[in-house]
């Protein structure tokens, strides 16, 4: 049994165009057009046909009826069907000559070639045989947008029963889509179920882009003696069939399995199947085995390595299926320092609903851990998400610990509101102490029309720990509002507030900085909504509210009224090479104690350019404000500074930069640092970037930075970035990486060195091989004390540790920080 030549496939998976809709049999529903526009333009007779007796198609006719004569030839036993041609038709035509036959567009189907076809009016039946090519094209809508996707079908000989809506096709059938190839001995369609049958040596290329999940990550190859497509449901189930990744001709490992159903987005289930690799079975599983295809967690091949939690360990997996929708794995770890750990995890994902649960247990080191999540499609726009999960000595903390977490959110939305109502509840307890967090929250959002909406949300907190009081505490936020473009205004009503429901038992949050709206009413307009003629010039965008705050813990209820204008930002040009932005405000707020402040900002910009590549910028900004604002949210500080900046710029993206700018702040009577910045291309890809700055006010020197960087696709690339002191003349900190792709290998290298304690205090590294259809990789990291052996087949690869990231999550980064 041997695969579909490489050369007879779609492109490869770098190559690939859009997803397209798996399993597209839509078309067999529109080949029963095909009778209706193909019978005028054949024969009917046999004395119209050329040349000696027509030959039998090589299909099997259904028995002659009680008033046909026996042995009298089917063609002669119907006549012509109205309204067909009389004419005699034209020879047979020969490969390389299609004869197409016109149809409307709206039926959207071609018959490119046919050596000779017949029809049987009483029966029904459509009879095709010799070189037949029918191409179809099929609607797909996105986006509003209607295309039409080709289908070709070819085949020796055609049986099509009207009767039954039942399609035959004999004979090197060959079925050839965008991402699909499908070649067989004989293949029988149900054109109203669009169920079909394909039988004798099935050979089939299946793409990725027929499978919306994450796997497989390169084209599925099957082979077998019968297939079984269901379009409708999504299924496609082979017999005796062989199942692999690996585009040779003599493949480098395949599944063998009586029985493979393919589930694309969810799973691939292989009956009792046997592992061959380079010729040798090298197992052979003795229930269904099942690779789920919208999840990468699940693997069928063993990993091993070490890190500073388990030291040296082997975690091995067993999956299992229990129907279509079913799932999960049997897990066994094998670790130095925390024993024997077994565990279980089940998914089950019908239409309406879908969930998981997860559960693991080390004896030794009396650790357990589960995990459950389900979700339930009530409708298509209700919907609940339940979460739980409970764990006992994780080893990723000190001492003993206990964690317990459960929550529950239900939502529903349509066009035009949003409903959710969550409920969440942490427990953590140790040798330390403990602490207790539990939430209900109740959002509503609603749009009525007209631009006017809504916005509900109310938020219960419990907090506790170990020897103090628990915190109860209930916030609310009400909003209702307008905006409309349209409208002359928008206005919007806010309304938030805090209640203590601990009363004295909970003091720390007395100390909370806390703002409550009372309520408060904001009106927004411009001057072009308002038709103001008059300052068509000069367009002002204007805000008026006012109400009621209370702050905490400083200060009472303060009713506040505020107005804003802003001057929209304005471009005056000065002749061909220089012009200024210009953007100012004004605020005022007035409050109930007696105080009142007002506010100028404003910010002038010069822009010159001389010649191509020289421009400069001089800038200057302002804020002044006068009197007293009691809420904090109001306060603003003064300002009032100049920069400016002298630049030269090369052509294109990637040409070379040089920057000079410094400035003056009035408000402190102080200089800003002069700063030189710079970029300069040392080659294609490969860019040089040193910047440092003066500090006149101290007459020192800022580090210098220095970073190169190189960006090859496909090809080697590398940064490295280091910061010297110049007045200590000590080097700081060197930071590199490096991914460098050699033929079948990679290297990727993450690494930081400190200067002044002089070691590494970063580093990852990866070795990856890639072996054809397999892949293996060699991770190392410093920081988390591991390392580990990632080996599997690249169609269904669990993407290994991800290298730059620290113990705590952060992610590493080549780049030093700016100067100021």
């Amino acid at each position: 049994m041997t695969l579909l030549p490489k050369a007879r496939t779609s492109p490869p998976h770098r190559l690939r165009r859009r997803r397209a809709r798996p399993y597209g049999w839509g078309w067999l529903l529109a080949l029963s057009l095909l009778i209706g526009a193909a019978m005028p333009g054949m024969a009917a007779d046999d004395d119209q046909a050329t040349g000696p007796a027509a030959p039998q198609p090589d299909v099997a006719a259904p028995a002659p009826r009680e008033d046909d004569e026996a042995g009298e030839p089917l063609a002669e036993a119907a006549p012509a069907p109205e309204g067909a041609s009389t004419e005699t038709p034209s020879a047979p035509t020969t490969e390389g000559e299609p004869k197409p036959v016109e149809v409307s567009e709206e039926d959207r189907i071609d018959i490119l070639n046919v050596d000779y076809a017949r029809f049987d009016e009483k029966r029904d039946i459509l009879l095709g045989e010799g070189n037949i090519r029918v191409v179809v094209r099929e609607p797909v809508t996105e986006a509003g947008v209607t295309r039409y996707e080709e289908v070709a079908i070819s085949a020796d000989s055609m049986l099509i029963d009207i009767g039954s809506d039942v399609a035959i096709f004999k004979g090197n059938v060959r079925i050839e889509r965008e991402n699909i190839v499908v070649t067989q001995d004989e293949l029988e369609v149900d054109l109203g179920t669009k169920a079909a049958d394909a039988r004798g040596s099935v050979r089939a290329m299946l793409d990725t882009e027929l499978f919306p999940g994450p796997w497989p990550l390169e084209p599925l190859y099957v082979e077998g003696e019968a297939v079984h497509v269901e379009p409708q449901a999504n299924f496609m189930r082979v017999r005796r069939g062989l199942l692999t990744s690996c585009d040779r001709d003599e493949p480098h490992y395949f599944f063998l399995s009586p029985e493979v159903d393919v589930t694309p987005g969810k799973q691939l289930k292989l009956k009792r199947p046997r592992l061959r690799i380079l010729g040798k079975t090298v197992f052979r599983y003795p229930g269904s085995l099942t690779i789920p295809l919208n999840r990468r967690r699940s693997s069928v091949i063993p990993a091993f390595g070490r890190n500073r939690t388990e030291g040296r360990f082997l975690r091995i997996s067993f999956p299992y299926t229990s129907g279509r929708e079913a799932s999960g794995a049997f897990r066994l770890n094998l670790s130095q320092r925390r024993g024997l750990g077994i565990g279980a995890e089940h998914f089950v994902y019908a239409r309406e609903q879908g969930g998981e649960v997860f559960v693991f247990w080390e004896p030794q080191e009396g650790s357990f851990t589960t995990r459950a999540r389900h979700t339930y499609d009530f409708s298509t726009t209700f919907s609940a998400d339940t979460t739980a999960s409970f764990q006992t000595n994780s080893g990723y903390a000190r001492g003993s610990t206990e964690s317990s977490d459960v929550g529950m959110i239900l939502r529903n939305r349509d066009q035009n509101s949003s409903f959710e109502l969550a409920f969440r509840r942490n427990e953590t307890v140790s040798s330390f102490g403990g602490s207790i967090r539990s939430t209900v929250q109740l959002r509503d959002d609603e749009q009525y029309g007209g631009g006017l909406r809504s916005s509900v949300l109310l938020n219960f907190r419990e907090t506790g720990a170990v020897g103090r009081a628990d915190d109860l505490e209930l916030n609310t936020q009400l909003e209702f509002g307008r905006r409309n473009l349209d409208r002359p205004f928008d206005w919007r009503l806010q309304a938030e507030r805090r209640f203590d429901l601990d009363g004295d038992r909970f003091t720390l949050d007395d100390n909370l900085s806390i703002l409550e709206r009372l309520p408060v009413l904001t009106l927004h307009s411009s001057t072009r909504r308002l038709g103001v003629r008059s300052l068509r010039e000069l367009p002002i965008d204007a805000e008026l509210s006012f109400g009621q705050f209370r702050q905490r813990p400083t200060g009472g209820d303060i009713f506040r009224t505020f107005m804003r204008f802003d001057l929209t930002p304005r471009r005056i040009q000065l002749g061909g090479s220089s012009e200024i932005d210009w953007r100012t405000q004004f605020q005022q707020g007035f409050y109930s104690d007696g105080t009142a402040q007002y506010v100028i900002g404003t910010r002038l910009s010069l822009q010159n350019r001389y010649g191509r590549h020289w421009r400069s910028d001089i800038s200057y900004d302002l804020t002044d404000p006068h009197g007293f604002a009691p809420l904090r949210f109001d306060a603003v500080g003064t300002r009032s500074a100049a920069r400016w900046r002298l630049a030269r710029t090369g052509g294109g993206i990637g040409g070379s930069r040089i920057e000079l700018g410094g400035g003056f702040d009035f408000e402190r009577d102080r200089h800003q640092d002069l700063l030189l910045r710079s970029r300069f291309p040392l080659a294609r890809g490969t860019l040089f970037d040193l910047s440092t700055g003066y500090s006149i006010e101290r007459d020192a020197f800022r580090p210098l930075l220095l970073e190169l960087e190189r960006v090859r696709p496909g090809g080697m690339s590398f940064g490295l970035s280091s910061r010297y002191d110049l007045e200590l003349s000590q080097l700081g900190r060197v930071r590199g990486t490096l991914d460098w792709p050699l033929r079948k290998w990679r290297l990727e290298v993450l690494a930081g060195y400190n200067g002044i304690r002089k070691e590494l205090d970063f580093a990852d590294l990866r070795v990856t091989r890639d072996l054809h259809c397999w892949t293996a990789s060699l991770t190392y990291s410093k920081q988390q004390r591991s390392v580990m052996v990632n080996v599997g087949i690249k169609a269904f690869a669990i993407a290994p540790p991800r290298l730059g990231h620290g113990i705590r999550g952060q992610s590493f980064d080549i780049t030093q920080g700016s100067l100021y």
